[in-house]
């Protein structure tokens, strides 16, 4: 009785750890295709001159909380028809900025064709005149505090926990579950030259 408790406890376990592996595992597989998806196309978008139709940004500033916090992920897609109350990523002609791509609302359009802009958190509208040539896209979609999980995995610290130690614990159960199957191998092999003998 006590053995079957055993065996039904051991394969519980064997069961989450496949489930949970099977999860982590997918999960690296789907963010490692749409980061390499994201790079390829931004590669190639840089190399013909234009703007990645679909791209992710990372908020580093709180000058559009409450609505988007500083390090949110926004997914900024390109977009012709854009209106007052859309949220845009631009690249600043103030140097100031140095091509870091900025985030803000738009307030008013002028009749230029230009956008004014204002960060929801900010006093009073941005200095300059956005163009539309160095409007990126219109922001569709945020991620909550993703930029952390970015900006952490980017560190030593984040890449160790992140890859190589579920990467060592799967090399661990996959020796453990060898040294079983060899175990296993040897008892049988002990049980066949003991019929055998007799």
């Amino acid at each position: 009785m006590e053995e079957s408790k055993d065996i039904k406890i051991k394969k519980t376990f064997r069961t989450i750890y496949k489930v949970i592996t099977t999860i982590l595992v997918s999960l690296l597989v789907i963010i490692s295709l749409l980061f390499l998806f994201f790079i390829v196309h931004t590669t190639v978008s840089n190399k013909r001159g234009t703007y990645p139709k679909v791209g992710l940004y990372t908020i580093i500033s709180p000058s559009m909380e409450p609505k988007i916090k500083q390090y949110d992920v926004v997914l900024v897609v390109k977009s012709k028809n854009l209106k007052i109350g859309d949220v845009i990523t631009f690249y600043s002609t103030e140097s100031f900025y140095r091509n870091t791509p900025i985030t803000h609302r738009i307030v008013s359009i002028n009749e230029d064709g230009t956008y004014i802009v204002k960060g929801d958190a900010n006093v009073s509208v941005d200095n300059e005149n956005v163009n539309s040539k160095n409007i990126i896209g219109k922001v569709m979609l945020r991620i909550p505090a993703a930029g952390k999980i970015q900006f952490f995995l980017a560190s030593k610290n984040g890449w160790l926990i992140a890859v190589i130690i579920p990467g060592i614990i799967i090399i661990i159960y996959d020796i453990y579950k060898l040294i079983k199957i060899i175990s296993y191998k040897k008892r049988l092999k002990k049980i066949e030259n003991k019929h055998g003998n007799i």
